[in-house]
């Protein structure tokens, strides 16, 4: 059940309706879980953990080519926005 609260956490922090819906279910759960659907939940909530991590650890390496590359383009328009793709 560990797994599952730092899910829970970090989709409150990343999601704030998402919050809400959590709390809905926690107070609305009216049967237990199957085995099969922990065994699922816990797989995606492994999947949902190890994407976060690879999006920070690709932030990170984002950001050192760009300081290597365009110190000044990075300083000028900041971090957030170098980033952003339409």
């Amino acid at each position: 059940m560990l797994l599952m609260g730092r899910v829970r956490n970090w989709i409150r922090h990343s999601i704030p309706t998402a919050a809400v819906v959590l709390t809905g279910v926690n107070v609305c759960a009216g049967m237990d879980i199957s085995p099969i659907d922990l065994i699922n939940i816990e797989q995606f909530s492994r999947r949902v953990i190890s994407l976060a991590e690879f999006r920070q650890m690709l932030h990170g390496y984002l950001r050192s080519k760009m300081d290597l590359v365009a110190p000044n383009l990075s300083t000028l328009i900041g971090e957030q926005v170098r980033h952003f793709k339409s």
